[in-house]
């Protein structure tokens, strides 16, 4: 019984603070919706259509526009702004305009802008000549074609003979050089092989510092050096080698 009274005391509190909420701030016109079962709902609309697609009964669905005019003629234009196009130009079709705000002109302007386009030059056609001989010009082309293969081949006999020998001397300095060069890094590796045992020989602590250690781009002939000092152990012969 208790519990009844309650109940009843706590909804009527509930209705009492709603009312005094609406009638402060309003929007009771907003509760009144329809429950969330129809709010998703679908609808029906029956149209029926004749044959030739004409509508019989029911409203026909309207067609979706866009906001801006569509197939508005201007300036007495049969053809819209854009129908035409041209080297990146939009203009009319009717007449080949470019500007948009002008009048048309029709097929005269048209052929107007076709006598300003230049006109290609025409080729000069060669002279006909019997059947089995050539052309003048086509002559005097084959004629300056032999006269340049033969000097070519002259020159190029010439210029092998001359390039020959010069290739020979060349060889011969190039061999020059890379003996000489062979030598200074045979050198050179001996130095830096005293110089490794001397450092070996050294304390760690009296050691410089990073002096075992060289980073470098190595040469062909500092690579032909090595490949010749180096001691293969395999080789019977080794122990004879002068150390």
């Amino acid at each position: 019984m208790l519990r009844k009274q309650y109940e009843e005391k706590k909804d009527e509190f509930k209705q009492n603070i709603e009312k005094n909420i609406l009638a402060k701030y309003g929007g009771e016109e907003y509760l009144e919706a329809p429950p969330k079962e129809l709010l998703l709902a679908q609808s029906e609309s029956f149209v029926q259509y004749s044959r030739r697609g004409d509508v019989i009964r029911g409203a026909e669905k309207a067609v979706i526009r866009s906001r801006y005019e569509e197939d508005v003629l201007i300036n007495n234009h049969t053809a819209v702004w854009g129908s035409y196009w041209d080297a990146g130009n939009w203009g009319y079709k009717c007449c080949h305009n470019f500007v948009k705000m002008s009048y048309c002109t029709g097929m005269a302007g048209i052929l107007a802008k076709r006598a300003k386009e230049p006109t290609p030059e025409p080729v000069a056609a060669e002279e006909e000549a019997p059947p089995g001989v050539a052309p003048s010009g086509k002559r005097k082309r084959q004629s300056k074609e032999e006269s340049s293969s033969s000097s070519s081949s002259s020159d190029s006999d010439s210029d092998s003979s001359s390039g020959s020998s010069s290739d020979s001397e060349e060889e011969k300095d190039e061999g020059k050089m890379s003996k000489k060069k062979l030598k200074a890094a045979l050198e050179a590796q001996e130095l830096q092989r005293k110089e490794a045992e001397r450092l070996l020989a050294l304390d760690e602590r009296k050691r410089p510092y990073n002096s075992m250690t060289e980073s470098k781009k190595l040469t062909k002939e500092e690579i032909e050096a090595y490949q010749l000092k180096k001691v293969h152990h395999d080789d019977p012969m080794s122990n004879f080698m002068k150390k």
